[in-house]
């Protein structure tokens, strides 16, 4: 990834399961070109097979609004998948932003998830809180060579690695 750290999360029970994964541009000039539609989002994971498209919507937690698209699959999972981008650079001309977090979470159950449920797993999501308390996290790079690490990535989503990175010039007329 150029001018940019992605970040990636995997959970997995007998009843739930979840990967969310985290881009930021590192530089001023560098936004994000997410173009995925959150359908092409969740097909590009490798667990979810050949979704059943459910209710699609915006929930809104603080100031922050994460779309997100329910859906079955046939292995007896029902799913949310989400996108929230934030953190548009200020001389971006394209309204690009330069954050982005996406993902999903299956919960083993017969029918869809309800909008209860879909509610409670997006209201506990905090983008910028993690981000903030990430200093656990490895820094630009580390995993990027790692060889276990890229493989681990490419068998879980299809678009790994990400190369959002879009280097902008600021307008000299603004």
């Amino acid at each position: 990834m150029a001018a940019e750290q992605g970040e990636y999360a995997f959970f997995e029970s007998t009843e739930l399961r979840a990967e969310i994964a985290y881009d930021a541009s590192l530089e001023d000039n560098v936004s994000l070109f997410y173009d995925h539609t959150l359908a092409r989002m969740i097909e590009g994971w490798s667990f979810n097979g050949s979704p059943s498209y459910g209710a699609k919507g915006k929930v809104v937690v603080g100031y922050s609004t994460f779309l997100y698209q329910a859906y079955t699959l046939g292995n007896g999972f029902a799913c949310v998948g989400f996108d929230y981008q934030w953190d548009e650079p200020a001389a971006e001309p394209d309204g690009n932003p330069g954050k982005i977090m996406f993902g999903y979470v299956c919960k083993k159950q017969s029918g869809p998830l309800d909008q209860g449920q879909i509610d409670t797993f997006i209201n506990g999501l905090d983008p910028e809180g993690a981000v903030e308390a990430s200093g656990s996290l490895p820094k630009p790079g580390n995993a990027s060579t790692d060889p276990a690490a890229l493989q681990a990535g490419k068998t879980a989503n299809r678009f790994f690695p990400f190369n959002y990175g879009n280097e902008f010039s600021e307008n000299p007329g603004n």
